[in-house]
Order: C-alpha cells, then structure tokens, then sequence
C-alpha cells in the first residue's frame, strides 16, 4: 500500500485527538505533516519564542510515529486503529494485512528511536564540551539572579549566548552523566540545547549520598534555589513538570533511605494546574512521602516557591516550608491525626483580626449555638416563636429590638399546626404580614436518624438563613443508652448541632427544660449533665413564678458579656424591659443612683435633703452601696459612682 491509500485528513484528526487525550494542546490549529520527519511547534503552556510540542508521524505500510510535549516527558507512540476506519477500509485491512503492515510500522518506529538516541548522545556530547569550554564566571548581579533573590551555585555565566547573555545550568542524569543545559537570559526566557536529552536530567544543590535523609524536588532553578537556601537540604530541579516522574524515579531507585517531597509548583492560573496534577502523579505512581505547594490568592499570578519568597520574606517562608517537611516527614497515621487538629502559633494569632460578634438579635441573641432553658409553661416557646415571626418578617422582636429580615426554620416539636396557627393569629403581626420566610416543622427524625441532615438540607436550600430553633432538644437529641458516660453523651449531643450552626454560620438556639430543683448558680439549672451548658456557646435560663407576668432572663456565654434581663408578658407575647438589676433592686437604691448619673457626686446631708430621709439612714446606705461595689467614696464624706 502506499501513503495515498490512506484519507490524510483522518490520520490528522486521529493524532490531534491523540495528543489531547495524553494533554499535549497545539497553541493554534495545526497541520500534521505526514512525512517521517521531526516537526516542532508551540503549545498553550509555551512563552513566546518557545516550541515545547513535536511530534513525527509516517507510513510504512500502516500509519504510525510519535507525539511529545518536552515539558511534560518522553515521547508517545502513535499507531493508527484500525477500529476507526470505515467499514470498506476495514473490510480490505484483514488481520494478516494489518498484522503485517503494523510489524513494518513498528519496526521504522525502533530505527527511528535507535537514531534519536545516538543522535542525542552526539547532542550531549557538543552541550558538555561547550559548557566546559565555558570559563568559570559567577555573576550575583545578573538581573534573572537579582529579581529572583537567589545565590547562583554550580551555574556559568556568558555574554553572549544565542542572542543575550545567559546564565547556563548543566543537567546531569542520576550517575553523573552530562546530557544537556538550560539557558536563562536575563529576562528570565528558558531554552535547553537543542537536540540533547532532557529525560531524567536535573540540577542539584547541595550533596546527595546514600545519607541522605530528605531529597527535595522541584521544577525550576530559582525554585530549587530559594528551597535550597531556606532549608539546607539536599535540592534537586528537574527543570519541568514533564521531568518530575523519570528524575523521582531514578533518585527512589539509587536513594532509598532518602524521603523524596516534591516542592511543587501551583499553576493555579493554568487549566488542570498541571505543576500540582504532575506531583499528584508522582505521588501515586512511586508512593514518595508526599508534595508540598505554595498558596496564592485568586489574582495572584505566583506559581511557584520562589514567588511566595518574594511576596513574603525569608522568615515567614522558611518557617511555612520547614513545617511543611515536617509534617509531610510524618508516617502517614501521623499525618492523618494532625490533619484533623488546628494549629495556630501564639504570634500569629495576637496579630489576627477578627470581624466583630455577628448577632442573630442585636445585643441579645449571638451566633452560635445557643440553649435557652426554663421550666414547664414559662413561655419558652412563645418567645421562641416571636423570634421566628420577627426575623422572617423583617420586624421587631421583644417589643423593642428591630431585625434584618432573613429565612427561619422553626422546629416545633411539642406543638401541633392548630396552636401554632393560634399563637401566630394571637400574635401582633398585621393580617397582610408575609410569612413565607418561615418554615415550621412539628415532627422531624432525630439528630441521629436524618434530623442533622434535614437541618442542613433546609440551609443550603434557602437564600438567607438566619435562624434555626429546636423546640425541644429532648424530642431531637439522640436518646441516652444508659451504658455511657452521661456528660460525654450530652457534651456530644450539642457538639454535633453546634459544628453545623458554624458550618453554615447560622444560628441555632435550641430549646430546653430547666430542672426541678432549685440550684445556687442559675446555670446548673440547665436539666442534664453540665455537658449541655459546656458544648453551647451561649446559655439562657429563663424564671419566672408561673402567676407572674414578669421574669428574668439570665445570659452567658464564650463570646457575650454576662447579663440578667428584665421582661414581661402582654397580650402578645414577650417585652424586653432592660437590665434585670434595674427592676429588681429596691426603691432607695434606684433613687440613690439615679441622682448620681444626674448629679455626678453626693454626701449624706445633700441625699438626706434630696429624698427626704433621716441623715443617719442616707450615711448607711451609702456605705452599703460603697460595700456592693456599685459606689465609691471620693472624698470626705461625698460618694460618685464606681468605674466599672
């Protein structure tokens, strides 16, 4: 058979889709010539000036040849299939035609590999004499050196090399063997000698011996440099992504004591990010202790090591790459503890800022996980529901404290639809008022059997979830066994409705029972182990004598000030008064007070006129006051009010 038997636009489309399935991409469209020579060309990743791709395809009988990227490794055999020919063409290649034509096609295929590589040892042999006839010439002030803030090592120096003085990097292959060179010009463009190998060639910093306990590996000179220079360990640049598999090979199988970690390159900006996908590959393929990369923000254009050096210092960097090894360094059960624990240094962390304490109802309810607990018919959950109806309609809640309006999820689960239907009539709501934001639930499964689930789906599903509330947590907890530690199941308990309020940042507050009897600390009036109150992040205990309309509602928590408020129940539901303090105390300590925000400062004899009381009885309660803290004495006999 000859070339022309065969549909040349057929054999084109067949090696483009070659190439793209082993991720080789021509920059532009590209005519394959079919001729059984050498051609080069450039690929997306290429700079300008630079032809990365190449690839010979021939017919010797069958259609056959090689595709490369010689940034990403060896060259790839290419044969036509015969399974994508047209039915006539398949019906002519029978097996034996094909089998023989294909025997033909392979065997162009090894005389054409047998004179690449003596071809290329001729190539290496002209790069090493060039280099050695190259005199010994460091230049620290050579702008590549200087922008990148490296200490050239090992490297010569020429003015003029192709068209602009260069610096020349000697790549050895793992038994010393000189194969080839990559120039550097002083604006950093790459080019290896033509022609020589680059497979399995690298550069080394520093000594690698049969001691040697890390190997670090990269992709390029400055890279490996700016590591070498932080870290002191031996330092190997493959020069490409392409290099990294065949030079990791070769040092795994000569060094096998050694920790091989690739200091990969996060070509974040790049499709597939091919410097991560490369040591991913690596990773799996030898089973090296691992890879670490460089973080870079979205509109940064860093990629690599020597990038993040330049952006952050020295110290930051050397600091960041050291644990890096470290923990890279780690047998892998190791790795996967750590992995799961949060670290921070004390440093950095004096130096964060914070965004201030997000509420769900300002200076009242925070985020988190909170717990509001009282006892039988106090009306926990009227004032849960109000919360509801306030937020999901964007109004006021607790008579007083206005809202941003926001989606709301309020599981009922001691209600049914007819008296929650009842409190929401009852309500002051105007009849035309929008409740769709609410969503209200009066049977859900348990935390465990899909409860938690259920929860997150609705959060995910809405636009602006502002608020959960689990009414009771005794109809949603995971029910006690009985065999375990009780503190432990209830911390868990919370812990688990906790760790998805802070997933979303959604607040939860879950509704519970307050106990029987009486406690000094209203805290330990929770119901349940201490468990509970421990795992939330803000606590609420609500009291009230149950012929009573007004209460006290007592608060604390890791990231609220601790404070008692005051409020009362109309017609409607529940009204905040303000500081439980300034309701409870008696008449004469009100008086006394609040003469001295007017004020400023008082004696005995001014009071004694002011609120008309003997001399000796405003003498003791001022000193009474002075005792609780609330007053201090400022001079003889004249009192102000404390600092605080």
């Amino acid at each position: 058979m000859t070339y022309y038997d065969f549909d040349s636009i057929h054999i084109q489309n067949e090696v483009l889709a070659f190439m793209h399935a082993h991720d080789i991409y021509p920059a532009e469209d590209l005519l394959i010539h079919i001729d059984g020579s050498l051609h080069r060309f450039k690929t997306r990743e290429d700079k300008a000036g630079d032809t990365s791709g190449a690839y010979c395809i021939f017919i010797d009988e069958w259609p056959a040849g090689w595709v490369q990227d010689w940034r990403k490794g060896d060259a790839i055999t290419w044969s036509l299939k015969r399974d994508n020919l047209d039915e006539k063409a398949k019906s002519f290649w029978d097996d034996a035609k094909y089998n023989e034509a294909l025997k033909k096609s392979l065997e162009r295929q090894k005389l054409l590999q047998a004179q690449r590589v003596n071809e290329q040892a001729l190539t290496s042999e002209k790069a090493r004499v060039y280099f050695a006839q190259l005199p010994i010439e460091i230049d620290p002030d050579f702008p590549y050196v200087s922008r990148k803030k490296i200490i050239p090592t090992g490297v010569k120096f020429v003015h003029r090399y192709s068209t602009d003085e260069a610096m020349i990097i000697p790549l050895l292959d793992i038994n010393g063997h000189f194969l080839s060179f990559q120039s550097i010009t002083a604006d950093g463009d790459k080019k290896f000698f033509y022609g020589a190998p680059t497979k399995a060639a690298f550069f080394t910093f520093g000594s690698l011996n049969n001691n040697s306990s890390i190997i670090l590996v990269g992709e390029g000179y400055a890279t490996m440099a700016t590591v070498y220079q932080l870290t002191g360990y031996p330092c190997v640049a493959s020069m490409n992504c392409g290099n990294l598999l065949p030079v990791c090979t070769a040092l795994k199988e000569k060094y096998t004591k050694a920790k091989i970690i690739i200091m990969a390159d996060n070509d974040h900006l790049t499709e597939r990010n091919p410097g991560i996908s490369a040591a991913q590959k690596v990773q799996q393929q030898l089973s090296i202790q691992g890879f670490i990369a460089p973080e870079f923000a979205d509109d940064d254009k860093g990629t690599d090591w020597n990038d993040y050096y330049i952006t952050h210092g020295v110290d930051h960097t050397a600091k960041l790459i050291h644990d890096k090894i470290s923990f890279v360094s780690m047998p892998q059960r190791i790795q996967d503890i750590f992995a799961r624990v949060q670290l921070i240094n004390a440093q950095d962390l004096k130096l964060k800022t914070f965004p201030p304490t997000k509420w769900a109802v300002d200076g009242f309810l925070p985020a988190g996980c909170a717990l509001l607990a009282g006892g039988p018919k106090q009306g926990k959950s009227i004032l849960a529901l109000h919360l509801c109806l306030g937020i999901a309609t964007g109004g006021c809640v607790l008579g007083k404290i206005f809202v941003e309006q926001g989606d709301v999820l309020y599981l009922a689960l001691e209600d049914t639809q007819r008296r929650l239907q009842e409190r929401i009539l009852g309500s002051d709501l105007p009849d035309n008022a929008d409740l769709s934001r609410l969503t209200l639930v009066t049977d859900v499964p348990r935390q465990h059997e899909g409860g938690l689930e259920f929860i997150e789906w609705w959060i995910v599903n809405n636009h602006n979830p502002r608020l959960v509330i689990i009414d009771t947590l005794q109809k949603f907890r995971k029910q006690l066994s009985g065999k375990g530690d009780r503190y432990a199941e209830d911390y868990d308990v919370i812990s688990a409705i906790k760790r998805l309020g802070d997933k979303y940042n959604v607040p939860i507050l879950i509704i519970h029972h307050q106990k029987k009897a009486q406690e000094d600390d209203w805290v330990n009036q929770v119901s349940g182990t201490n468990g509970l109150s421990g795992a939330a992040d803000t606590i609420f205990v609500l009291m009230r004598a149950r012929t009573q309309g007004m209460a006290i509602l007592h608060r604390t928590g890791r990231d609220v000030e601790e404070k008692d408020f005051a409020m009362h129940l109309d017609r409607f539901g529940w009204v905040l008064d303000g500081d439980a303090e300034q309701f409870t105390m008696p008449e004469w300590k009100k008086q006394i007070l609040d003469y001295l925000r007017d004020h400023g400062e008082v004696s005995p004899k001014d009071l004694s006129l002011t609120i008309d009381i003997p001399m000796n009885t405003a003498q003791q309660n001022l000193r009474r006051l002075a005792k609780e803290g609330l007053i201090e004495k400022v001079g003889y006999g004249t009192y102000r009010l404390a600092d605080k």
